[in-house]
This record gives structure tokens, sequence and C-alpha cells, in this order.
């Protein structure tokens, strides 16, 4: 079996499809010990923590990024389903070396995410992130509808919440090995 994963892009309604996801595994009797999504069940609501590579879950949903995922698949859960086929190479010097191949292509997890409209979700992350009341003080930044378009331009691949994430890129870095 595979696990299944459920990639949260944010502001693209993640946090009711992780709920979504809770419930059908509840339905499917996966017991809470099986599960890794934060904020669901007896899970901290820690929204952007990690899986432990050694817990051996049956689904995982949460804030995660694609390439994280597929290492902690490789280096602890299906090393032996990776690591059976070798090659040999021969050196300059006429040694031959034996070496393990990765098959790439062997899937290591069933995925999903939700997508939403660029530009819809950007601006609903900014005023989320920035603008919202109930969120820690920082520095003052206008809503995304008072910018002029220019303005927004130059800030949006600049400006980070107090918890490091900004509002840019969300798709390379969920799905990259990018962090800005």
């Amino acid at each position: 079996w595979r696990p299944f994963v459920y990639f949260h892009t944010r502001k693209c309604g993640g946090s009711s499809v992780r709920s979504i996801v809770y419930e059908m595994a509840q339905r499917a009797n996966i017991t809470d010990n099986n599960l890794w999504i934060p904020c669901a069940g007896h899970r901290p609501c820690v929204p952007f923590s990690l899986p432990d590579p050694k817990q051996d879950a049956v689904i995982y949903g949460g804030h995660l990024n694609f390439m994280h995922m597929t290492n902690i698949m490789r280096e602890v859960k299906v090393r032996q389903n990776l690591l059976q086929e070798t090659g040999t190479l021969s050196l300059e010097n006429g040694e031959n070396v034996t070496y393990h191949k990765l098959e790439d292509s062997y899937p290591v997890f069933d995925c999903v995410t939700t997508i939403r409209p660029t530009v819809k979700r950007v601006v609903s992350c900014w005023n989320y992130r920035f603008n919202l009341p109930r969120k820690p003080k920082g520095f003052p930044l206008p809503r995304s509808n008072e910018l002029e378009p220019q303005d927004f331009a130059n800030l949006l691949p600049k400006a980070y919440d107090q918890y490091g994430n900004g509002c840019n890129n969300e798709m390379a870095r969920v799905f990259g090995s990018s962090v800005d």
C-alpha cells in the first residue's frame, strides 16, 4: 500500500478539505494513530508542523512540501522497494563499482491538492496574513485593494508575516524546492 497525502495549499480551502479527509478516514475506520492531520482528532493544532519520519501513517494532510514528503518516504518507508536494483560501472582505473539505482518513477504516495485561481488566492492570502485584526501586531500593510498595481507587485515578493510566510509563489514552495 501507499500512503495518501493531502498537500494543503494556503488559501485554497485546505482547512475544509483536511476536515473532510479526516471525516472520511474515520468512516473508513482508520484510527487517529494512523493519521497525520494537524488540528484533527487528537493531533495538536500546529498547522505548519512536519510529520515524524518514523510514524507510519496511512494518511497525511497539511502544509507539506512535496520533496520533503518524497524524501521521508524514500528514506524511511519504502527503501526496500526503491533500492532493489543495482548497477555496475567500470571506473577509469579499471575497477568495477556496484551502486544502488533509484527508480525515480516508483510512486511513493498518492496525493491531491486544491488549487485556486492565482490572483484570488494571492489577494485572499495578503488580506488574511497582513490585515486581519486578530493577527499579532506587525508592520501595517495596506489591504490589497488599497495598493496601486505596481506597489502590490513590488511588495508581494518581499512581504512576510511574523512566521516567515509570504503570499508569493505558493505552488513553487509546496511542489518545488523553493522557499521564496
